[in-house]
């Protein structure tokens, strides 16, 4: 087990003004390699008011980062925040990719008036520690002198019933995009749950999730709903043939999006079912004319467009939009990979499938259309059987995870403003 622990000491303000985003950035890349380097015991964030003296006195915090993990060997620390530097060949085997989120964090902290360090602990594990500059906030300027968002103004909310987390964080930003509160299910149990305890303007439905698939949940939504009641459920489905939205509607939902979901068609369907708040005009995303001559096939292993409307929504949000989804991908793209070859191991075709349409989800939200199709090969062979053709096919999707993994660290860094150095994979 591994226990996770938050302290703050008093003289930390309630309010400070400092960054929001980078700071956000930096803790999540130390406290995801504090948990990924250690295997029991704890990870401990602890964040304090930095001494100081004259004008700087108690306008700096310090964020301390303890694990129990692994360690660092003494004669690495100086080389620690290098591009891609880890512990040693077999860290870099067990525990890849670390350099770039340090390398990264020192530049962001440095750009908040701070400094980044770490070291061994005696007893074993390590420390890393960063300051920012974040003067105390008079709370006659906080937030909590305005109204809570949503008080009085009879705010609409949906439930988003989806298991992909790269996805569930960007349904969520486009509705708050769009001034629509959202709560979170993982899968069809969750959300009869959720339902169970309280109404939405609209259910927003994956159809298919484990433990219970969006098809199943919609029947029961329907059953217990009786005739008294009907909340707008829309299906949110990589199956975009006209049977497929045939099978949403029979199983009692009332629309059909395709994903990956584009802001626009959200906001475009929304409206049929539900008020919308007022919010300022979403823009007009261009669109190919109809006698426009075929794209030229994708060469970059994300397609640039879609990072392009992921940041145009990070700038319309104020929110860290892109860099969460490629934090979040960074993480589940390896790991997806992994099931898939102990699927194929196993013979477990079932398993392979579900984790080849889960990456396909994924990487189509972020705009790996290569490795999208890779996973719907995978998806498509597993389905009918052919395991035979497995081995190869995987194989392509391995390299291409690479690729892609290394065009989201270059734009991790373009988001975040910071030159990055060259990319080189961890071996």
């Amino acid at each position: 087990e591994l226990e996770l622990r938050l302290e703050v000491d008093d003289e930390v303000p309630r309010w400070v003004s400092t960054d929001p985003i980078r700071l956000r950035q930096v803790l999540l890349n130390l406290l995801s390699n504090g948990v990924k380097f250690t295997d029991r015991g704890s990870v401990r964030l602890a964040v304090a008011v930095e001494p100081g003296a004259g004008e700087t006195a108690g306008s700096k915090l310090r964020f301390t980062v303890h694990d129990t993990g692994i360690g660092i060997a003494h004669e690495r620390l100086e080389h620690l925040f290098e591009p891609f530097t880890q512990g040693d060949d077999t860290d870099a085997r067990l525990y890849p990719g670390t350099g770039l989120g340090l390398t990264l964090s020192r530049t962001l902290v440095e750009r908040m008036g701070g400094e980044l360090g770490a070291r061994t602990e005696p007893a074993g594990g390590s420390v890393f520690w960063f300051t920012v500059h974040a003067p105390a906030v008079p709370p006659s300027e906080t937030l909590d002198t305005l109204p809570a968002p949503g008080a009085g103004s009879g705010e609409r909310r949906v439930l988003v019933v989806e298991d992909n987390p790269v996805n569930q964080t960007l349904a969520r930003y486009q509705l708050e995009r769009l001034g629509i509160g959202a709560d979170l299910a993982a899968n069809g149990l969750e959300a009869l749950e959720i339902l169970a305890r309280r109404s939405y303007d609209l259910v927003l439905m994956d159809v298919q999730m484990p433990h219970l698939d969006g098809y199943r949940a919609t029947a029961e939504i329907r059953r217990r709903e009786g005739e008294e009641r009907h909340t707008p459920i829309v299906a949110m489905t990589a199956h975009a043939l006209p049977a497929d939205r045939q099978r949403c509607l029979d199983a009692g939902m009332d629309d059909y999006l395709a994903k990956p979901v584009h802001l626009e068609d959200l906001a475009r369907t929304l409206e049929r079912w539900i008020e919308m708040p007022a919010k300022e005009a979403l823009p007009v995303e261009p669109r190919p004319p109809a006698t426009a001559a075929p794209p030229t096939p994708q060469t970059s292993p994300v397609d640039p467009e879609v990072l392009d409307k992921l940041r145009r929504l990070q700038a319309r949000t104020g929110r860290d939009v892109l860099g969460q989804l490629i934090e979040i991908f960074e993480a589940e793209g390896p790991r997806r990979v992994r099931v898939l070859h102990e699927a194929l191991l196993a013979g477990d075709m079932s398993s392979l499938a579900f984790a080849a349409h889960a990456l396909k989800g994924s990487g189509g939200t972020l705009g790996a259309r290569r490795l999208a199709e890779l996973c719907q090969h995978l998806e498509d062979l597993a389905g009918a059987g052919w395991s035979d053709r497995l081995p190869a096919i995987l194989a392509r999707l391995d390299a291409e995870l690479e690729d892609v993994l290394a065009a989201l660290h270059q734009a991790r860094w373009d988001a975040a403003g910071v030159s990055p150095p060259a990319f080189r994979p961890a071996d």
